[in-house]
């Protein structure tokens, strides 16, 4: 190891277990908030027809890009465009909203949502919110005949065919058909209930929410008059949302196998458990308190899934006893694992499977590592990178694969070395959608660590300094901590900032028991932040 004249005066250990601490006890903020969800918020009027949460319309005004448009900070079109189409309406219904925001807002619907093509990759029910939204704006007067995409108009058109009113709301012993993800993009629905009443009692989960979202929880509300007295459970639902976000909507809630099942996997990879045994314990006792006989995933109606579930047995597996591997079996098909037992699959998903595999008794441990091995090798983008169904960014799932395929096929993966090497910025950081970001730059830089004192030992350990010192500056600067670009794949984007904690804790602790501090500027001083 060489060293410079920047040495640090400080150990960055004691700044990085704190941070690590403040973690693990979730004192963070979960969400950056949502705009999609705070428009619909906004429209909901208790019983004297003042704004059940006034907040949303002058903090929406501050969170207008200076293009016009509302969404992550990291421009992804179908994101835009949605996000902005959501907000527009929300201001054209409000007569004290400012003219100059909706219009700005236009013209950016105007210049750019022309540009969405049949084979850009999608957010979240797309397909049917986009429409809705567009129906709703021409019933408020807006001019917007240019918003028309035959290959949207085609697509809702087959998921409305399979998804009539009545198999939408079809009851089962849970209470919702588990069919129905539909329910989470309810807004695109809520129009053509024909008995709201009846619909609200059927769809409304015991805690208030359809579907954990805030926004389709939202949108059925506007349909009932003084919702606020009428749903009370509702009402405390939306509350204790805002609370997480500082006042403000998170784009679902709650979270808590997700949040605490990723936190832990990035501090596993970033070597961080042993000198916080107590508090990691803590979470993955929530994960098997809540592990039932079909895997983890939510109560009421909203069924478990196989990314939450495998997430949970890895975990375990890495503590004490593993949970038991079986219910993950009624996902499997014959190439691949899916997300739900009734459809739908990802790259993340079958990772974290093959993750949780290694805990697997045999015959079971070899076949599904053999299938999803040849699976994921097979589906490579320019036989080196991964597309994923839940992140905008291939490096999510490419820094992912780096680590949980590696080892089991050194060979087929050194191409996704070279294109993770290749894509790195002359600043050191990684960024698939223009400026790098802390996030990607973390999970590569955690991937290329592990990987190198695994099976790479060819990784060159200038990128891993670059990188480091990327993640060191920004941690040292204090901007914009809990502020991240929203990558993740909803209804809209989001970015839940626990993950992004957790990898860049992760990335920087297992990068300094590799090379040590020398490369790093100063840390922050121990509770700054």
């Amino acid at each position: 190891m060489t060293t410079n004249d920047h040495a640090p005066t400080r150990s960055w250990r004691p700044y990085l277990d704190t941070e690590i601490r403040r973690l693990l006890l979730l004192e963070l903020p979960f969400m950056v908030p949502s705009p999609y969800d705070a428009a619909w918020l906004g429209r909901l009027t208790d019983g004297g027809g003042a704004p059940s949460y006034p907040q949303m319309l002058p903090w929406l005004l501050t969170q207008q890009h200076a293009d016009g448009s509302w969404g992550s900070d990291a421009f992804f079109l179908p994101d835009r465009v949605l996000t902005t189409l959501s907000v527009v309406n929300f201001l054209a219904s409000r007569a004290d909203a400012p003219r100059e925001a909706q219009e700005r807002g236009e013209g950016f619907l105007r210049r750019r949502a022309g540009e969405l093509r049949a084979d850009d990759d999608l957010t979240v029910g797309f397909e049917l919110l986009l429409p809705a939204h567009v129906a709703e704006a021409r019933r408020l007067g807006l001019a917007v005949d240019h918003l028309s995409w035959d290959f949207i108009d085609r697509a809702a058109k087959k998921k409305r065919a399979q998804l009539s009113t009545e198999r939408l709301l079809a009851p089962t012993r849970d209470c919702l058909r588990p069919e129905n993800t539909a329910l989470f993009s309810l807004e695109a629905f809520v129009g053509d209930l024909p008995d709201l009443e009846s619909a609200a009692h059927r769809i409304l989960r015991r805690d208030g929410s359809v579907w954990t979202s805030p926004s389709a929880t939202a949108a059925l509300m506007t349909r009932v008059p003084n919702w606020s007295a009428r749903f009370p459970a509702t009402r405390a639902y939306l509350d204790a949302a805002l609370t997480m976000c500082g006042g403000l909507p998170p784009n679902f809630a709650p979270y808590q196998y997700m949040m605490r099942g990723w936190i832990a996997y990035y501090l596993f990879h970033g070597g961080c458990w042993p000198q916080h045994r107590t508090h990691v314990r803590h979470h993955l006792d929530f994960l098997r308190a809540a592990w039932g006989p079909n895997g983890i995933g939510s109560d009421e109606g909203i069924p478990p899934d196989a990314d939450d579930s495998a997430m949970s047995i890895f975990l375990t597996s890495q503590s004490d006893t593993p949970l038991d591997f079986t219910p993950l079996l009624a996902f499997e098909r014959d190439d691949r694992f899916l997300d739900y037992s009734y459809g739908g699959h990802s790259v993340s998903t079958n990772l974290h499977v093959l993750e949780a595999s290694a805990s697997f008794p045999e015959p079971h441990r070899q076949r599904i590592r053999d299938k999803i091995v040849a699976h994921l090798l097979s589906v490579r983008q320019e036989g080196a990178w991964w597309n994923d169904r839940w992140n905008v960014s291939p490096h999510y799932s490419t820094s992912n694969a780096l680590i949980a395929i590696g080892p089991l096929a050194n060979e087929p993966m050194r191409a996704t070395v070279r294109w993770v090497l290749e894509s790195q910025h002359d600043s050191g950081g990684w960024g698939f959608l223009g400026e790098p970001t802390r996030e990607e730059t973390a999970m590569e830089l955690l991937a290329l660590t592990v990987a190198r004192n695994s099976w790479a030992p060819e990784i060159p350990e200038t990128a891993l300094h670059r990188a480091a010192r990327f993640l060191a500056s920004r941690e040292t600067s204090g901007t914009g901590h809990f502020r991240e670009p929203a990558l993740w794949k909803s209804k809209v984007l989001y970015a839940p900032i626990p993950f992004v904690r957790a990898a860049l804790l992760g990335a920087l602790t297992r990068y300094i028991e590799s090379f040590g501090e020398a490369h790093l500027p100063p840390p922050p001083p121990v509770g700054l932040l």
